[in-house]
């Protein structure tokens, strides 16, 4: 039986077959889209179209809600319609009629059935799959009707397009309304298209459809997802459409690969990048700099040996670079876990919580946790850290259920406490023997130069012969790379000439402060005092030779007087990341006044 082009037929979008001009990986992705079976109209929409032509061209789409074009030309009604349960035909003077009725069920039987003149679906013509049944013809009459409807339909849709509408809201039943979405419709290709690209392949712009047996035809009354399915096809055809792309998927394959359980999180550098910066694996560059010279609308910057490649994907594995300890000039030193016992006075100042608290396991670590996040929520507000603190202390004691009449007087005294942490018992000493032996001492100030005003009272008098960055460090989170670039801008203007491997950082805290100063070609001390929480975290970015790794890991601020001196004294059989406590006795400050 010949394909009449005034047959109604039900068809299936086949996005796998539709989908054969674009890569395997792309097929492969088309395939996976849902589609369902739909009512249409096998026709073309011109005059001269033979009626007995075997192989129309065009889909129409019969459905139960207009077609989302705002005109009255868009859609038109079908009919009459034959319920199958009560025998009873209804013809409610549709605009087209068919033959035989529309089957349908009692509840839909007054609901109309539309035919949508605009949009239509292109049927590819390399893939003609044939009718072998159908049963419902519209009437010579009807489908002169519909061609002349059609014509004029698609007229408008062009002159509602080039007046800048693409996107339209499809009615939906009440109970759906609520969560309806936005539905762009298929759009015509120009010339002028900006989405294309060079390298593109070729996009025959129609699609494959299977056509089912009327036996097991659905009802029209269902809503058709036809239109869904198309705009996920499109969006697939953008995403695969280039020459380059199956390159970029086995590199994006190499990259999850080669991807850490914990991605670091590095901040853009607002320079170029210089020698010793982490970087990309060799193989992983290599690859990157291949797909970012691939030609597309984009990425239209050629990849050179300067193109910042591992700020362009913060989620991948670094190289951080081992910086030795050379000949140090500064030492630049973060006050918390190094000079100020900042986590003891803590525990000290929640000491008197605790009765208020005994299912708290543990109220230091609660108190860091929710000063931590109220700092980082507070970096644009707050200007100093007792505005912090007094917020924690006020959140810790909601989350442990101190009574409210306690409050005040509990917040108020552990608000002191902790503005006012001890010093070490080896720091006095130590930054006054740092100052004798000319190093050039340097006060990276925590959160910000109000905060070290609020500090000055733990400070010893020593404090006075030491230099203070103009740029602070947050307490909590990783410092940005500016801290370090003002830092090597006051140590040129303190110490002329001096460079960044001369510049040695002293911190409890490899991801807060070492990281960042590893990343800027800083020699880095990271002081592990027994008990310090922050300085005994395990930080890692992903594998041991990604790590950034300290460049001296020491117990206290004596323990490094003691290694400087070792190297000054040209004692240098201890590699670069030794650990101080396996080495032999050696002896405490008071041995070495002589020095």
């Amino acid at each position: 039986m010949s394909n009449l082009m005034n047959t109604l037929v039900q068809a299936r979008f086949n996005p796998r077959v539709s989908s054969y001009w674009l890569p395997e990986t792309g097929r492969e992705t088309a395939a996976r889209i849902p589609t369902k079976s739909f009512w249409a109209l096998r026709a073309h929409n011109s005059h001269y179209a033979s009626e007995e032509d075997p192989a129309p061209r065009q889909l129409f789409v019969l459905s139960n809600e207009p077609s989302p074009y705002p005109f009255a030309e868009a859609s038109m009604t079908i009919g009459p319609k034959y319920s199958l349960q009560s025998q009873v035909e209804f013809n409610p003077g549709a605009q087209l009629t068919v033959w035989p009725p529309i089957p349908t069920l009692d509840h839909a039987l007054h609901r109309p059935v539309y035919i949508h003149t605009v949009p239509s679906l292109r049927i590819n013509m390399l893939f003609l799959f044939a009718i072998h049944e159908f049963t419902l013809v519209l009437e010579k009459e009807s489908m002169a009707r519909f061609i002349d409807t059609a014509n004029e339909a698609h007229r408008l849709a062009l002159v509602h397009e080039n007046e800048g509408h693409r996107i339209y809201r499809r009615p939906m039943p009440d109970d759906e309304r609520a969560g309806q979405t936005e539905c762009r419709l298929p759009r015509r290709r120009t010339r002028t298209d900006p989405t294309y690209f060079f390298g593109e392949l070729h996009n025959p712009r129609s699609y494959a459809f299977n056509f089912e047996p009327t036996k097991t035809i659905s009802f029209p009354e269902v809503p058709s997802t036809i239109y869904e399915e198309i705009l996920l096809y499109k969006q697939i055809c953008i995403d695969y459409r280039w020459q380059g792309v199956e390159a970029t998927i086995i590199w994006v394959q190499e990259v999850r690969e080669a991807r850490p359980p914990h991605p670091a999180h590095i901040k853009t550098a607002p320079t170029a990048p210089s020698e010793g910066v982490p970087r990309l694996s060799p193989a992983l560059h290599s690859s990157a700099k291949a797909v970012a010279e691939m030609q597309s609308a984009f990425f239209k910057t050629q990849a050179t040996e300067t193109l910042y490649l591992p700020f362009a994907f913060p989620k991948l594995r670094f190289e951080y670079p081992r910086i030795p300890i050379g000949r140090t000039k500064v030492v630049a030193f973060d006050l918390f876990g190094v000079v100020l016992d900042r986590q003891g006075a803590i525990r000290h100042a929640l000491g008197s919580w605790a009765p208020f608290a005994p299912h708290i396991r543990d109220l230091t670590a609660l108190y860091v946790e929710t000063e931590a996040h109220l700092a980082y929520g507070h970096t644009s507000s707050a200007k100093s850290l007792p505005v912090v603190v007094v917020s924690a202390l006020g959140e810790l004691a909601r989350l442990v259920g101190i009574p409210e009449d306690k409050r005040p007087t509990l917040i108020s005294r552990s608000t002191t406490a902790i503005l006012s942490p001890p010093l070490y018992p080896d720091a006095t000493r130590t930054l006054s023997l740092l100052t004798r032996r000319g190093y050039t001492l340097v006060c990276i100030p925590p959160y910000s130069g109000t905060t070290l005003e609020h500090l000055h009272g733990s400070l010893p008098t020593e404090f006075a012969a030491v230099h203070v960055c103009p740029a602070a460090c947050p307490p909590h989170y990783a410092s940005s790379p500016l801290v370090f670039q003002a830092l090597l801008q006051q140590c040129g203007t303190i110490v002329p000439g001096v460079h960044c491997d001369e510049i040695l950082v002293v911190s409890a805290g490899i991801g807060r402060i070492l990281a960042p100063a590893i990343a800027r070609n800083h020699p880095t001390v990271l002081v592990k005092r027994p008990g310090n929480v922050e300085a005994n975290v395990d930080f890692f970015v992903g594998g041991k030779e990604a790590d950034p790794t300290p460049s001296l890991t020491v117990d206290s601020l004596e323990d490094l007087w003691y290694e400087l001196q070792r190297r000054v004294s040209g004692l240098r059989d201890i590699p670069a990341h030794s650990r101080l406590r396996d080495l032999p006795s050696r002896p405490r400050l008071h041995d070495l006044k002589s020095w």
